[in-house]
């Protein structure tokens, strides 16, 4: 049997010199001062140096509730609707009846009196429909109307035969 011969040197057992550096190291950083508190800082109120006169300012003008987005060409121009409201979804229903689907950032409770009122207001007749949804009819024409609280914010969808 053949022993070889490594170019390593053997390994060394730790001595104890060693490990009092290392204690040394540890210890001065444990020694060391904490840092000081900073002073606390006084607070001075200084006098405006300029007064500025606004009344004479540009205002913006107050603009109406709007409607984002473009409706169908053959939506009823008739239903009222309600305002601010982002148009989110227009396609049939299995029936084929078109549908619109707006959405707007106040809750179900005020978009329903609202709404209902602007619709009687326009003539239409309203009332109890199937699935919980408002039946609309004026002229011999019929629609549906369905509120849906999608927190925050109230998404409220027309049903409509064109």
């Amino acid at each position: 049997m053949t022993r070889r011969h490594s170019n390593r040197k053997p390994r060394r057992p730790p001595t104890a010199g060693r490990f009092l550096a290392a204690a040394a190291v540890l210890a001065l950083g444990a020694c060391a001062e904490p840092p000081a508190e900073s002073p606390e800082l006084e607070t001075v109120d200084v006098a405006p140096a300029l007064e500025v006169d606004t009344s004479e300012d540009v205002k913006s003008r107050v603009r109406a509730p709007e409607l984002v987005g473009i409706l169908p060409g053959d939506f009823p121009p008739d239903l009222p609707l309600y305002l601010p409201a982002s148009l989110i979804d227009f396609e049939p229903t299995a029936s084929g009846r078109p549908t619109v689907s707006l959405l707007t950032p106040d809750g179900v409770s005020t978009v329903r009196r609202e709404l209902l009122a602007r619709l009687r207001q326009a003539g239409w007749s309203v009332s109890s429909g199937d699935d919980g949804a408002v039946a609309l009819r004026k002229d011999g024409r019929r629609a549906w109307l369905r509120f849906e609280d999608s927190r925050p914010g109230t998404v409220y969808r027309f049903e409509y035969v064109p």
